[in-house]
């Protein structure tokens, strides 16, 4: 048991060196890791180690991307007040409940990837925007091709690095 628990937290600390590796340009992946000043939603889920970036695109930053997890996500739109927080067409398009495999995020963008449901539904994107005053994610818009720089006005070099992100 001690050799599983010794291989767990070598397994951690290797992965927190290699998140301070990571280049700071370069979409990051969302777990449900939470995190030092995460919001309370953000903490929701199973941990896992992976690369987070802050706001700046610094590696382990505590900006925006640091809560931008698979978990967090997914109870920013089963909360109580999921209809009125978020667009509405996301809210009533997803399949219940709502589950994402992954999270891609940069700056203050994300697209959060739902999972198939054991190949039931079609994975659908999810665009999400952090907005500073408020200290949350909002959902946007839903979709596989979305028009993120058109009609939600991501910066183009952000929307090329987000999945689902059309440029033009």
């Amino acid at each position: 048991m001690r050799s599983f628990v010794r291989f767990i937290s070598i397994s951690a600390v290797l992965g927190a060196a290699l998140a301070t590796a990571a280049c700071g340009s370069s979409p990051t992946k969302g777990t449900d890791q939470p995190t030092a000043g995460a919001s309370p939603a953000a903490s929701t889920g199973t941990a896992a180690a992976s690369p987070q970036a802050g706001a700046s695109g610094e590696p382990g930053g505590a900006g925006p991307c640091a809560t931008a997890t698979t978990g967090a996500l997914a109870a920013v739109l089963a909360g109580p007040n999921a209809d009125k927080a978020n667009n509405p067409d996301v809210v009533s398009g997803l399949a219940k409940p709502v589950e994402f495999a992954t999270v891609d995020c940069v700056d203050t963008w994300a697209m959060a990837w739902t999972t198939s449901k054991d190949n039931t539904v079609q994975p659908a994107g999810v665009l999400w925007r952090y907005l500073q005053a408020s200290q949350r994610w909002y959902a946007q818009d839903l979709g596989t091709a979305i028009d993120c720089v058109g009609k939600h006005n991501v910066p183009v070099e952000v929307a090329k690095k987000l999945k689902g992100c059309k440029t033009s």
